[in-house]
């Protein structure tokens, strides 16, 4: 295929979420959608990007992300981009706040290559983090330089900055992202 990559819209994993959120073709189900999404994973060995619209109330739910989860884990792509509704929608659904996309980020495997993508600014206050629960949020999940500025206040970033002169963290590159990761894990990001 003459594709450089490729970018391929999952936001359900269920059948009841498809024909919620998609309002699907009655006979297309969330097989036929997997098992295509597998075969062409077999035949295309350039990136793969996933492409998640959380919509609240309908795939933000554990169950929803945990079927997600699992079939991602199969899918293995090189990237999983989630976002939310940033323009007006064509029927009455809510989106979701740049935190609760965090927060859901948090449920996915470790092993899956997240990235919350927000074109919106946060209105909330960034939190004041310990070194201690910088660490921790970290290792749960890498953050991207966007990530920092959104969620933590000034003071948790210059404790960034000096975990990062500590050696404590390191920047490492994957799937076209820059991620900040405990030093630990560095040789696992990079290979």
């Amino acid at each position: 295929m003459k594709f450089d990559t490729v970018k391929l819209s999952l936001d359900c994993a269920t059948d009841k979420c498809l024909k919620k959120l998609d309002r699907s073709h009655t006979g297309i189900t969330m097989m036929d959608i997997k098992s295509g999404m597998l075969v062409f994973q077999t035949r295309y060995d350039k990136p793969l990007i996933i492409e998640i619209l959380m919509v609240k109330s309908i795939n933000d739910k554990p169950a929803e992300i945990k079927a997600l989860n699992a079939f991602l884990l199969e899918l293995q792509p090189t990237r999983i981009d989630i976002g939310t509704i940033d323009r007006p929608p064509a029927y009455p659904v809510e989106s979701l706040s740049y935190e609760e996309l965090r927060d859901i980020s948090l449920q996915f495997d470790r092993a899956l290559p997240i990235y919350v993508a927000s074109r919106k600014k946060v209105m909330e206050k960034p939190s004041c983090y310990s070194d201690e629960e910088i660490m921790e949020t970290i290792k749960k999940r890498p953050l991207t330089q966007e990530d920092i500025n959104v969620l933590l206040d000034q003071e948790s970033q210059k404790r960034v900055a000096q975990l990062i002169n500590q050696k404590q963290l390191v920047w490492v590159s994957s799937s076209g992202y820059d991620f900040l990761v405990l030093n630990s894990e560095k040789s696992l990001k990079n290979s």
